[in-house]
């Protein structure tokens, strides 16, 4: 995975948001050549979501499946649950509720 291909963008899913670093990168020691080389070319945001490799066939993509689950099941375990988008890497920290990582 060597460009940033394996995401959507959450608008394109009817979802809200905007990328927090493309309107507050200069408060948080970033210059725009930082963030565009970073990826990020607008303020429209880009998740992976849960589960996105699993239906693929590809070693590569079952690999990045099984990290992803060990890093979901190990934050679980831990306390974090999955956000209500269900975009990877987006975790809230809700110890006292059921994991929702399936």
């Amino acid at each position: 995975m060597n460009e940033p291909d394996d995401f959507v963008y959450i608008d394109d899913f009817g979802l809200l948001g905007s990328n927090f670093y493309w309107h507050k990168y200069a408060a948080h020691g970033l210059t725009k050549e930082d963030i565009l080389s970073a990826g990020l070319e607008s303020d429209r945001v880009q998740a992976l979501f849960i589960n996105f490799y699993r239906e693929k066939d590809d070693s590569e993509a079952k690999k990045y499946q099984e990290l992803q689950d060990y890093l979901a099941n190990l934050m679980m375990k831990y306390g974090f649950r999955i956000g209500t988008r269900r975009e990877y890497f987006h975790f809230d920290y809700r110890p006292d509720t059921e994991p929702n990582y399936i």
